[in-house]
């Protein structure tokens, strides 16, 4: 594991270097407990309970923010309403299917009702079904684009592939094929011009080639994509299926730790 390291300069400048991710939570106690100690900061306790992740909804009177750390105390965004169950309520009212209800209650937690609420009819269904998929392989819906967008600050088709779902790490022939609904979706959002549109698949398009996408389709048009056009249709198709093969979808792995099966709060 990467440690991280506190600091603080002649000229009183605090610093935290190193760490990961995975680790802030513990990075930012270690700063502050050594601001507090270095700078003879005095901690007080505050009777208002601001919304923030893993404070809203809890009694002040139970004197939580007393002016002690709190890191081990307070969960992480979307952990409150989270349990094991979650997608089967995510199914029952919203229609979504199965492997995109586990997926959205894993990945979002609580969060995933917004997600669910965002995401679109699936059009030609027999039964009701809600969320479109970005791609048929896998259990990413056209919510999850809109709730990036508004929710997690995405500006960039790659923002929404890449770094808020992971599509384009699993499949970048798949991501391919999804391009085009994500750019409609974020131009929708985002009031994006044409340009802008253009401009968004040739960056994605330029991204993917670091992700593997086969050299004979780095030139590809949205139109071809949307419509199989001669010459290309059976290059992506093929592309996909050969990917899909060889490297089928794997379980995402949750962004949030279930507080119900006897696991404390992360730290």
């Amino acid at each position: 594991m990467r440690s991280h390291l506190v600091t603080v300069s002649n000229s009183g400048l605090l610093t935290c270097a190193g760490g990961k991710w995975t680790t802030y939570r513990q990075m930012a106690e270690d700063a502050v407990d050594k601001a507090i100690d270095v700078f003879k900061l005095q901690p007080k306790p505050i009777s208002y309970v601001p919304d923030i992740s893993g404070v809203n909804g809890v009694d002040p009177s139970v004197n939580l923010l007393n002016g002690t750390c709190q890191t081990h105390h307070i969960r992480l965004l979307g952990a409150h309403g989270y349990s094991t169950t979650l997608f089967i309520n995510l199914i029952q009212h919203f229609g979504i299917e199965t492997d995109v209800a586990k997926h959205l209650a894993t990945d979002y937690g609580d969060r995933a009702w917004d997600v669910a609420g965002l995401a679109s009819p699936v059009e030609n269904s027999p039964v009701p079904i809600r969320g479109q998929r970005l791609s048929p392989q896998y259990p990413f819906i056209d919510g999850e684009v809109r709730y990036a967008v508004r929710s997690e600050y995405a500006q960039t088709a790659v923002d929404v592939l890449a770094r808020r779902t992971r599509l384009s790490f699993l499949n970048a022939q798949a991501t391919l094929q999804a391009l085009p609904r994500v750019i409609d979706i974020m131009g929708e959002e985002l009031k994006w011009s044409q340009a802008r549109k253009e401009a968004e698949w040739k960056d994605t398009v330029s991204f993917l080639a670091s992700m593997g996408l086969p050299s004979d389709l780095l030139q590809v048009t949205r139109q071809e994509v949307l419509q199989g056009l001669p010459g290309k249709k059976t290059s992506i198709t093929a592309a996909v299926q050969g990917a899909s093969k060889s490297d089928q979808p794997q379980p995402l792995r949750p962004s949030i730790e279930s507080v119900s099966e006897g696991k404390s709060p992360l730290p």
